[in-house]
């Protein structure tokens, strides 16, 4: 039980700050079997079948959609600017 708290409380805390939780997937069968031995990615690397190429997986994965999400998002930005710049300039009257 006091697993699912923490990993409620790891997303709402993510969510807040716009981040990403990202959980170790084991094998199937690995964490059922022993699940005080297979808890991190520590264990993924060292105890678990899928090894580090599994670590390399499941974080490329994540990495690479913060990347396009980020990339994304300067896109938008640099075409608000774009925008902003062709608008015609309002001239103020003196006298």
């Amino acid at each position: 039980m006091w697993r699912a708290v923490c990993i409620r409380l790891m997303i709402e805390m993510s969510e807040a700050v716009g981040g990403k939780v990202l959980l170790p997937i084991f094998a199937p069968g690995e964490q059922a079997a022993n699940p005080k031995g297979f808890t991190d990615f520590n264990d993924l690397a060292n105890k678990s079948v899928l090894g580090k190429e599994g670590i390399e997986r499941q974080v490329r994965s994540i990495v690479d959609s913060v990347i396009e999400k980020h990339q994304a998002r300067i896109a938008q930005q640099q075409e608000r600017v774009q925008k902003q710049e062709q608008r015609p300039r309002r001239t103020a009257k003196i006298g």
